[in-house]
């Protein structure tokens, strides 16, 4: 018998071979690598598809804000039997900018879109009605081609006339219009 230092017996060299051989699980760094070349190839093409989705998502987003309050505006002119008036948001976000200008204006900030109450064609903190503010991201740049304020009669129509809106994505140009006809109804294109 074979005795060590420690006095533990020796193990016998027949015994450890005869053991049965247990399979390793896990990748080889082929394997690894194969995969990681394959995900990033992905990546790689899908990252400029993504941002292109993000533009189309900011702009259709900011389009439809815009929808929504002309489309407020426009219900609440004929259920109120009153004129609603719309105009661009100044930097507080609490009123509007600007004294109904005429000309292509920038409305940077956003839209709000409020009754006037008194009927002095200016928004009145305290005494006008606020039905619809909406701010704009800072990636967008929106402009009304007849300056910074628009109405709606009672009957729905616009009070003054018809204008486009033009929503551009700062960052790609891509732009899309709100064009919105004598009767105060509004179709989009995109360009």
């Amino acid at each position: 018998m074979c005795k060590d230092a420690f006095a533990y017996p020796c193990p016998r060299i027949l015994g450890i071979l005869s053991m049965p051989f247990r399979q390793q699980s896990g990748f080889t760094l082929i394997e690894l690598l194969v995969t990681m070349t394959i995900l990033l190839i992905f990546i790689t093409l899908g990252i400029p598809s993504f941002s292109q989705a993000l533009v189309r998502h900011e702009l259709q987003s900011a389009s439809l804000s815009i929808r929504q309050g002309l489309h407020i505006a426009r219900s609440e002119s004929v259920k109120r039997s009153g004129l609603m008036h719309i105009c661009s948001l100044a930097a507080d976000l609490q009123q509007c900018s600007g004294k109904r200008g005429v000309g292509r204006t920038q409305w940077a900030r956003g839209m709000l879109v409020f009754h006037d109450v008194n009927r002095n064609k200016q928004f009145d903190q305290g005494l006008d009605q606020i039905l619809y503010v909406t701010e704009f991201p800072d990636a967008m740049s929106v402009e009304w081609g007849r300056g910074d304020y628009l109405a709606y009669a009672s009957s729905g129509r616009l009070k003054f006339s018809n204008g486009t809106f033009r929503v551009v994505h700062s960052g790609s140009g891509k732009e899309r219009r709100l064009v919105l006809n004598r009767i105060g109804r509004v179709r989009s294109t995109e360009i």
